[in-house]
């Protein structure tokens, strides 16, 4: 059953994730996104967060596409795990807040 309220678009950028809350002491994970909505993210991940963890996603959203280069931030919750055939991990995760930031202001 389809759950998503969102299209979603396969878009692959580059994401540092930074875990919340008592996950915070983790060191800043890098990685790719697969596709993006405008309610949340799938990423490709080698070590998956638990359900209900909440994360900062750190997205750079090129030039080409907004002009002058600008960063996503956005808190956001895990939903789902999943194992891929080739044993890499995909995480879903719903954005309750995000922010533009421009780099030099981050």
């Amino acid at each position: 059953m389809e759950r998503r309220r969102a299209n979603r678009y396969s878009l692959r950028m580059r994401a540092n994730i930074h875990a919340l809350g008592a996950s915070a002491i983790m060191q800043p994970i890098e990685t790719w996104t697969r596709d993006v909505s405008a309610k949340g993210l799938f990423l490709d991940m080698a070590e998956p967060f638990a359900v209900g963890t909440r994360i900062k996603i750190v997205l750079e959203l090129p030039a080409e596409v907004v002009g002058n280069p600008v960063l996503l931030h956005c808190v956001s919750r895990v939903v789902r795990i999943v194992e891929k055939e080739d044993g890499t991990l995909g995480v879903g995760a719903v954005i309750e807040s995000y922010e533009f930031v421009h780099p030099g202001n981050a």
